[in-house]
């Protein structure tokens, strides 16, 4: 039902999540080593994360790896679109990826066409240990190398724990202030029930598939929300393929 909501005229609103929304806290954070200093902590706040309000501390070490471990870093200045890039149709794998991600069956999965966003869709890295920036080499930097730090921060945000790698994600970043970035709210008759939400609407030709998840077909509300959803898609102009999935893994 949500997803029927956000197909609206100028386009299918897809959810950007915050990084404080992501479940394993290895996600979005980062260790340092190397002494920072007072004037390097500024300079990584001021350019790179203007909205985090830090509290006042006397330890600039300790402000650096609140900055560096704290999802409120990166939710200051980033929102992130995740996507995989699995082949993955009928295995185990993907029975995973509904369960987890599908609403356990009952939402929907979108296909979307990568050669159209590749330049900023990038894959996931899957790691044992955390990024980790030298405080050295940027120090030795002068002036302060913003495109190091960015780097880094990047690094994080496309860094995940070795234990997640069977996704095969892909993430576009957006910072935070993007007018990509757009802010959706789901009503229901009139009331809010949800939180505002972050969104990215991107071109039609870049949605290819819409798939209907195999539990949606076992109630009449679930079937009529599918019906709904590929009329609105074909009244609002998207050539796409409407599948729906089969128990087993397999499309009708």
């Amino acid at each position: 039902k949500r997803f029927l909501e956000s197909v609206t005229q100028e386009g299918v609103y897809l959810k950007i999540s915050r990084p404080c929304e992501f479940n394993d806290p290895f996600d979005c954070a980062g260790t340092s080593r190397g002494a920072p200093t007072k004037e390097l902590v500024t300079e990584i706040r001021e350019k790179h994360m203007p909205g985090l309000d830090l509290f006042a501390d006397n330890s600039i070490c300790k402000v650096l790896a609140v900055m560096l471990s704290s999802r409120r870093t990166f939710d200051s200045a980033y929102r992130v679109f995740s996507a995989s890039d699995a082949k993955i149709v009928g295995t185990f794998e993907e029975m995973l990826m509904w369960a987890h991600y599908g609403d356990s069956f009952k939402g929907i999965r979108v296909a979307i066409d990568v050669d159209q966003v590749r330049a900023k869709c990038k894959r996931v890295r899957y790691e044992k240990v955390m990024p980790c920036l030298n405080l050295n080499v940027v120090k030795s930097l002068n002036p302060f190398s913003d495109n190091a730090v960015r780097k880094f921060l990047m690094q994080c945000l496309l860094t995940k724990n070795v234990a997640w790698r069977y996704e095969k994600e892909r993430r576009i970043v957006f910072d935070v202030e993007s007018p990509e970035v757009k802010r959706w709210t789901l009503r229901d008759s009139g009331a809010k029930v949800d939180e505002a939400m972050f969104m990215w609407t991107p071109d039609k030709t870049v949605i290819r598939q819409v798939c209907i998840g195999s539990e949606m077909s076992r109630t009449s509300e679930g079937v009529n929300n599918a019906v709904k959803l590929l009329q609105r898609l074909n009244e609002h102009g998207y050539n796409i393929e409407g599948r729906m999935a089969i128990r087993g893994g397999r499309y009708g």
